[in-house]
């Protein structure tokens, strides 16, 4: 007698189905023109353990090709590796459901769970999904579906995301206007976070009816590393967003306090936004506290030696290079690479901008820094930088930028010794401090209120029509 665990076959019109249980031999030759089926037991062929067989420990390897999913859904596994070095294709066609909250019909590799750590999945291969939808569950909250790899989970810490130079993730959804994303690392508890996502390939994401996001982390002290590229475009209209890269921390709640936290963005690759969405941005990072949450110390960092290029169709749309919003208590952009923002337009003032800084706490509580020796392309009437209420230091020793700069309401220091600047300075309101020793300025430059100080040397003047030093 021969053991053999569920499995379902379809052949012909008649579904077949076993449940645990014994048949003899002679059954199981009988059967033996149906060598292709397939047991829930390694519903998965092509990975060598199957989802549901996964402990703490494990290390599962999936070869060849498949169309089905491979989703570990049992909290409190820790230590597990997956590595993908094959093809998961799903080709979504009329018919194929989706079961509640979880849509059924999309090439995917990940977990969903609580409290699970240290989990590693690298995708060597290929995972892609076509034609797929992603349904508006709820009516007033979009759902997220995840095409490639993803942690969905509360207090789960320490996963990592590995796309490798030859990893291939693509996800083209038709239908829905829920959010689709290529790498998704999860994690809403207040003990999430400081996961990792490290892409050395290509994660392409579009959708022709709701929102994307490349590569996303959610939770404290979270960590995205893109040298690969990241293709991100939506081409519906409505209040949609297109979105390359985001780290985002969660709500810290009342009575939990996080004495140092630090998040970082490191792009030497290239990120393509295209859409005709009213949101566009290449780079985000994000961090938001609930009611009675502290957070005694919070770095935030985005350093960019690659390429961002955002291109839209919409005027007066929000459109950002690299944006940080939220609050954070230094936070700094390190620009050696290019920012480019195309199409589009807009006047109203901080809605499209290569860099932007969102207001944070109160007035000039909470630090901003760009570094710039790269290059900054807006429309000429748009911003190149531009912030609002944090206390500002920007230094610019290097590369060219072309739109206006406007510090906002704190007191802010500009610092210009190389490079060129096409484009108007404002410093804004307060006590602020520009210094000016070497590159060049084609603009005028407004101090505004406040008591400020102006310092320019070895400058050509005749390229500064105004020169106002405020009150």
């Amino acid at each position: 007698m021969i053991q053999y665990f569920e499995w379902k076959l379809w052949f012909g019109k008649e579904l077949l189905y076993m449940k645990s249980r014994n048949i003899s031999k002679n059954k199981v030759k009988a059967l033996g023109t149906m060598a292709f089926l397939t047991f829930a037991s390694n519903a998965h062929a092509t990975c060598d353990i199957a989802a549901s067989s996964v402990i703490t420990g494990s290390t599962v390897n999936c070869t060849g090709t498949t169309t089905g999913l491979y989703r570990i859904a049992t909290g409190n596994v820790d230590n597990v590796s997956v590595k993908n070095t094959g093809d998961w294709t799903y080709n979504f066609v009329s018919g194929d459901a989706s079961t509640g909250t979880t849509p059924s019909h999309y090439a995917y590799i990940g977990l969903t769970g609580t409290g699970s750590d240290s989990m590693t999945f690298t995708n060597s291969g290929k995972i892609i999904g076509n034609n797929l939808l992603a349904p508006d569950v709820l009516s007033s909250t979009r759902s997220f579906l995840s095409a490639g790899i993803q942690v969905r989970q509360n207090d789960g810490k320490n996963n990592k995301f590995y796309n490798t130079s030859s990893g291939i993730i693509e996800a083209k959804v038709t239908a829905g206007i829920g959010f689709v994303l290529g790498i998704s690392a999860g994690g809403v508890g207040n003990s999430s976070g400081d996961s990792l996502i490290d892409n050395a390939g290509t994660v392409t994401i579009s959708s022709s009816t709701g929102s994307v996001r490349g590569l996303v982390t959610a939770g404290t002290g979270s960590k995205i590393i893109n040298s690969g590229t990241v293709n991100a475009t939506t081409t519906s209209s409505g209040r949609t967003e297109t979105l390359g890269i985001l780290v985002e921390g969660h709500r810290v709640n009342s009575g939990i306090a996080k004495p140092s936290v630090d998040q970082l963005i490191d792009n030497s690759g290239t990120v393509n936004i295209s859409g005709s969405t009213l949101a566009s941005t290449g780079i985000q990072a994000a961090y938001e506290t609930g009611v009675g949450g502290v957070v005694t110390s919070l770095n935030t960092t985005i350093n960019n030696s690659g390429t961002v290029l955002v291109n839209t169709n919409v005027s007066n749309s929000t459109v950002y290079g690299i944006a940080m919003k939220g609050s954070s208590n230094n936070s700094t952009v390190n620009n050696s690479g290019k920012i480019t923002l195309t199409g589009g337009n807009s006047i109203l003032r901080g809605t499209y901008a290569g860099i932007y800084r969102s207001n944070g706490g109160t007035n000039g509580s909470e630090m901003f820094t760009i570094n710039n020796t790269g290059d900054i392309t807006t429309d000429a009437m748009s911003y190149a930088i531009y912030t609002l209420n944090t206390r500002d230091t920007v230094n610019i020793d290097g590369g060219n930028i072309l739109g206006n700069i406007g510090t906002g309401i704190a007191n802010d220091t500009l610092t210009l010794t190389n490079g060129s600047i096409v484009g108007n300075i404002d410093t804004g309101i307060n006590e602020d401090i520009f210094v000016a020793t070497g590159g060049s300025i084609k603009g005028s430059l407004n101090m505004n209120f406040g008591s400020d100080t102006a310092t320019i040397s070895n400058i050509d003047l005749s390229t500064i029509p105004t020169l106002d030093g405020g009150d």
